[in-house]
């Protein structure tokens, strides 16, 4: 579903600054303010648009997590233009995708909207053509550039995009084996990142009980 274009309302480019959003939010919202239009519902209206998109814009946070719904409600609604799905389609969209995923900040990136969009990348129709045409260098590379995409999900969220991954594998054990030793490193990471403050504390008694049995 596509989203509010915030940029749009406040009339200023997707790389406007601080400063430059504050100016546009002030003029626009001294232009349509209830009280300088009256009954008029259309101006009341574009009035709240206005203070909508300054709520989001003005804050990093959630201006942050807003680019990126923006981007793939975009990416999406490109793919959805009456063009052939086909492989190379598909491989364009994943290096896209990895390609934003990694100039985006990590801590910023919203990991269900990611692995959302990376099983829309992998729908039942997509799959049905990459594994018909069994193209196996690009579906390689569909997967190589799925699972740089990646990066930033949790295991949990991990484990679901790994399925069609593995679907579309199918009988290249190599790579199987890649999408299996990539997600069991991933859980370990998770493991650890769980674990390592009881691990630190234990290991922080451990020598502390040492050196006071040495002393």
């Amino acid at each position: 579903m596509a989203i509010k274009d915030y940029y749009k309302i406040l009339q200023v480019d997707h790389t406007a600054g601080l400063h430059e959003i504050k100016k546009a939010y002030r003029g626009l919202a001294m232009k349509y303010h209830p009280d300088k239009n009256g009954d008029n519902q259309l101006a009341g209206a574009h009035f709240r648009e206005i203070q909508e998109a300054y709520h989001i814009l003005s804050d990093s946070g959630r201006r942050s997590a807003y680019n990126q719904q923006r981007w793939y409600s975009n990416s999406m609604r490109t793919r959805s233009a009456p063009q052939p799905v086909s492989p190379q389609l598909i491989l364009t969209k994943c290096k896209q995708l990895s390609q934003y995923v990694h100039r985006m900040n990590a801590f910023n990136l919203n990991q269900q909207s990611l692995s959302n969009y990376i099983i829309h990348l992998l729908s039942e129709t997509s799959l049905e053509i990459l594994i018909n045409l069994n193209d196996t260098l690009t579906n390689r590379q569909i997967i190589t550039e799925v699972l740089q995409a990646s990066d930033p999900l949790s295991f949990k969220y991990l484990q679901k995009v790994a399925l069609p991954l593995v679907r579309l594998a199918g009988s290249d054990k190599k790579t199987v084996e890649t999408i299996n030793g990539y997600v069991q490193e991933r859980k370990l990471a998770g493991y650890w990142k769980r674990y390592q403050v009881l691990f630190i504390f234990l290991l922080t008694l451990i020598i502390c009980w040492i050196i006071y049995e040495v002393s």
